[in-house]
């Protein structure tokens, strides 16, 4: 009881009221979210991109942009702003652009990304 009071106080709003205190607790955990997702988006597109392009995982890459997608869908739904919507550029030119596997081309003899 004394800690809901004072994350009350804090957030300046009446600790009786609980629909107050709920709906700013539920704000900090969208942001929260979504600062995390931009921080390990941050680190896996990074990855991506400086990785040996033979070491990539086609699968993985594909698996885990989804899965970004899926997250910042939904805090499209809830949080209207401008880091979730350039967020959601990020992850959905990303999902346009990953490679489905890596093949070796036998006429420019090199290892390549195909879309097939």
């Amino acid at each position: 009881a004394a800690a809901r009071r004072r994350h009350a106080r804090l957030l300046g709003v009446d600790p009786d009221d609980g629909a107050a205190l709920a709906a700013a607790r539920d704000a900090f955990d969208r942001a929260r979210t979504l600062w995390t997702m931009v921080e390990r988006w941050d680190e896996d597109s990074r990855g991506w991109t400086r990785e040996a392009f033979l070491a990539l995982d086609a699968r993985a890459m594909r698996r885990d942009v989804a899965l970004y997608a899926r997250g910042v869908g939904n805090l499209r739904r809830t949080t209207s702003n401008a880091v979730v919507d350039r967020l959601w550029d990020l992850v959905t030119e990303a999902a346009r652009r990953a490679p489905r596997r890596v093949a070796y081309s036998w006429t420019s003899h090199a290892f390549c990304a195909t879309s097939r």
